[in-house]
């Protein structure tokens, strides 16, 4: 009976490329590390287990709260009292503040993680700074030019794009919000996405390595019953709740 050779693993050869003096000297090697952080974008409505998945992330979490200017942000009473002892929060108040943080916590190994909560209110951030008066509860029609929504969509993505360049770990939670489809659109099905401006929404979930949806629904489990002699199974609710995500 033949035996096989053994087989020996080849190693990558490696390309070295001379150098051109133009635009190709520019070409990077695609290599990502299971260990390398990344980012993520949940939204969802309020009590869906958004605040709570983002304190699983590892090391320490540094939580950028503005949701509300609270000094003791009630999103963490949802995470347990060991998870929550993760967190260094800070409440933003002026939207510059988030350049301040992501600067600050560029170069320190101290934190891990960093989460921004929520991007909505810190979207009102923006919105107030270059209107220079309070954002309403309820914006209304007229309340900013095209001018200042352009200047804003502007402001924000300069804000989250150094945000989400950090060498660490991001979460940006969000509330939701459904997006119509264009006016003739074949497709026609509205989607869910961060509640933000269209510009900005569209840009956001572009830029993120991962985005999801956070949702509740109730839990069921399968039964099997009789009916007139046959065995039929179906979905039966227990009382519970399912905390879910479309990834």
């Amino acid at each position: 009976m033949p035996v096989a050779k053994k087989q020996t693993a080849k190693k990558p050869v490696k390309r070295v490329r001379k150098k051109t003096g133009n635009i190709l000297d520019k070409i990077q090697t695609i290599d990502f590390s299971n260990s390398e952080p990344f980012s993520v974008g949940v939204f969802g409505k309020p009590s869906s287990g958004k605040t709570t998945f983002a304190s699983s992330f590892p090391g320490r979490i540094l939580y950028a709260s503005c949701s509300g200017g609270l000094k003791k942000p009630g999103e963490l009473r949802s995470v347990s009292k060991k998870d929550r002892e993760k967190f260094d929060q800070i409440t933003i108040t002026e939207c510059e503040q988030l350049n301040e943080i992501t600067e600050a916590v560029s170069d320190s190994e101290e934190h891990s993680t960093v989460v921004l909560d929520n991007l909505t209110s810190f979207s009102d951030l923006c919105l107030e700074q270059i209107t220079k008066k309070p954002v309403p509860a309820q914006l209304s029609w007229g309340y900013a030019t095209k001018q200042d929504w352009g200047k804003h969509g502007a402001l924000m993505k300069s804000f989250l794009r150094n945000l989400l360049n950090l060498p660490k770990y991001v979460v940006i939670i969000s509330q939701e919000r459904w997006f119509e489809p264009p006016e003739g659109s074949e497709i026609g099905i509205p989607v869910v996405g961060p509640a933000a401006t269209p510009t900005v929404a569209g840009w956001l979930v572009a830029s993120l390595d991962y985005s999801a949806q956070f949702y509740t629904r109730a839990e069921t489990k399968s039964k099997t019953i009789t009916i007139n002699g046959s065995q039929k199974n179906m979905e039966v609710k227990t009382g519970n709740v399912e905390f879910c995500a479309y990834l």
